[in-house]
């Protein structure tokens, strides 16, 4: 899967690689390819897109910071000339101008592609509340791909676009990021206009952008956000984790697994404290279970009223519940009074510090939602809801770890602190880049093949042993070196170390590793699986069985076990 990325193309502009309208006629071309993942309302026709081209054609680089890269646009938010419908064809209008953000872009350079799928009037997390279909997930179109910002997600995830628009109420613009394995941000309320977006919960609502790359997102960010908070090399003093977690769905085990790695990596990373979850879960749940719900029908009841039958039926229910319970004046005041109490409370915890939680705690798959879709759109919310009540700003990434399935983390600061909310979140994107490697010989801290690693940005990560089924060899090669062999019956625990290589720097150094040794899967004493050294089996005088020493450091000293 190519992803595409800003500096890409724009180097690629540079060398005269490519034209815009070879990069056009591709995303069209990918659009068309996966026609049946639902990512697009309404796609531009090439002469619409061209049009948009011919304006650049008197500016250059220099001149527009995104010349040239196309982009996505939810289908709430205005694109002048082409109709916006919520995902609502009975809504549609067309209108004269575009949004404020999405205009800041195009007078930047960008070139907008089309509109994008979401779950109707942005109310939903699942990506399977559209008249126009489900949005399929990117990397397995079994499972849902988020929402509400669906269409908008996989555009980015399946190479189509350098990013995308989205909009993020209750966790719109960040449960599609971690479904998609991409880059969802969503700055402080207010930070980016409104103007020309469909409200959902207009005292809520924010407009959100999808991409690749963290250098991405903060450009994008520096052409429309009101603040002009930009990234610098701050690290936070502590992250906050949370004292307890829900998981659910099928997938609920690896997605604890996953949590489990993640909170390690980062106790040891950093000053970690954990956090009593239950007040902030409170503030999520209130965002659809009181008043505040009743913003919904105040969005689009009068139109639900007018027309019903064009409102899909999760949406519906929802509106429903809204009116049938009489929330009075008193009850919302009181909702508000006790978000704004944990705020306070909060924002005081959070200052220059960096609260992390697992994105969604769980995933289905698209028939499960169609079959339970209040239910399982409700678990998707569980730690994002709170956001926007208590007025902060949110990343979301993949998470720094391998896993079995697509795992997102979400990083949350307070408004003030975006700058530091962006940089730490290019730190853990630098730590997503790098693939970690079992050593056990002569590239092992202290032995002549160290600086082999080191001169290609390695860094030693920890001691451990292999698992129990492993023997090892002094191989008769010049200079001497240690061989690892899968022995199942007669294997013994094998010290090793484990480093981090940068992915870039793998092909290379791969391709200077000599025969008999390669790269395998070695298994690790917990269970795990990494890439590491291994070795053909020689013939006997070829090598010498040295298991005894239970590792190449002991054997070097003459110490047996």
């Amino acid at each position: 899967m190519n992803k595409l990325t800003i500096q890409q193309l724009q180097e690629g502009y540079r060398r005269d690689a490519f034209t815009i309208e070879e990069v056009i006629d591709q995303t069209l071309a990918l659009a068309e390819e996966y026609e049946e993942y639902n990512i697009w309302i309404r796609l531009l026709k090439k002469s619409e897109i061209m049009a948009y081209v011919q304006q650049l054609e008197k500016c250059s680089l220099k001149d527009k910071p995104l010349w040239g890269i196309p982009f996505a646009i939810k289908d709430n938010i205005d694109l002048a000339g082409i109709p916006t419908t919520a995902a609502c064809p009975e809504f549609s209008y067309i209108p004269k101008k575009s949004a404020q953000v999405v205009q800041q872009l195009i007078d930047a350079g960008a070139i907008p592609i089309g509109k994008t799928n979401l779950d109707q009037f942005a109310t939903g997390l699942v990506g399977a509340r559209s008249p126009h279909g489900a949005t399929k997930n990117a990397l397995n179109p079994e499972l849902i791909s988020g929402g509400s910002s669906s269409g908008s997600a996989v555009a980015v995830a399946l190479g189509q676009v350098c990013f995308s628009l989205g909009t993020d109420t209750a966790g719109s613009g960040r449960v599609p990021a971690a479904l998609n394995n991409i880059i969802g941000y969503k700055a402080a309320l207010g930070s980016y206009s409104t103007e020309g977006v469909v409200p959902a919960c207009e005292s809520l609502d924010c407009v959100s952008v999808f991409a690749n790359t963290m250098e991405d997102i903060c450009l994008i960010d520096q052409q429309v956000s009101e603040n002009g908070s930009n990234s610098n090399e701050e690290v936070p003093h502590k992250i906050f984790l949370p004292d307890k977690l829900e998981f659910f769905g099928p997938y609920a085990k690896l997605y604890e697994m996953a949590w489990k790695q993640t909170a390690a990596y980062f106790k040891e990373k950093a000053v970690v404290e954990i956090i009593d979850m239950t007040e902030i879960q409170q503030v999520a749940r209130s965002l659809y279970e009181g008043p505040f719900v009743v913003e919904r029908d105040v969005a689009i009841g009068s139109f639900a009223d007018v027309q019903p039958e064009a409102i899909v039926a999760p949406l519906q229910t929802i509106l429903t519940q809204a009116r049938q319970i009489a929330y009075s004046a008193n009850q919302l005041f009181e909702a508000q009074h006790f978000c704004q109490r944990v705020e306070k409370t909060l924002k005081k915890k959070l200052a220059g510090n960096i609260l992390l939680l697992p994105t969604c705690t769980g995933t289905w798959q698209i028939e499960q939602v169609l079959a339970d879709p209040i239910f399982t759109n409700s678990q998707m919310g569980l730690y994002t809801n709170h956001c926007n009540l208590l007025d902060l700003s949110a990343l979301a990434v993949p998470a720094p770890v391998d896993t079995a399935l697509p795992f997102g983390i979400t990083l949350f600061t307070v408004p003030e602190d975006e700058p530091l909310l962006k940089s730490y979140g290019a730190e853990i994107e630098k730590e997503a880049q790098k693939t970690e490697l079992v050593v056990c010989g002569l590239h092992m801290r202290g032995f002549p093949l160290e600086k082999e690693l080191l001169a290609r940005g390695g860094e030693f990560h920890y001691e451990t042993r292999t698992s129990d089924d492993y023997r090892l060899y002094a191989l008769d090669t010049e200079p001497r070196k240690p061989g690892i062999i899968k022995n199942e019956n007669q294997g013994e625990e094998i010290e090793v170390e484990v480093w981090k290589l940068p992915n870039q720097e793998l092909s290379s150094f791969i391709q200077t590793i000599p025969h008999p040794l390669g790269i395998g899967k070695i298994r690790l004493e917990n269970g795990e699986e990494k890439l590491g050294f291994v070795c053909q089996n020689l013939p006997e005088e070829e090598m010498e069985d040295i298991t005894q020493y239970g590792s190449w450091r002991n054997y070097q000293l003459g110490v047996q076990l």
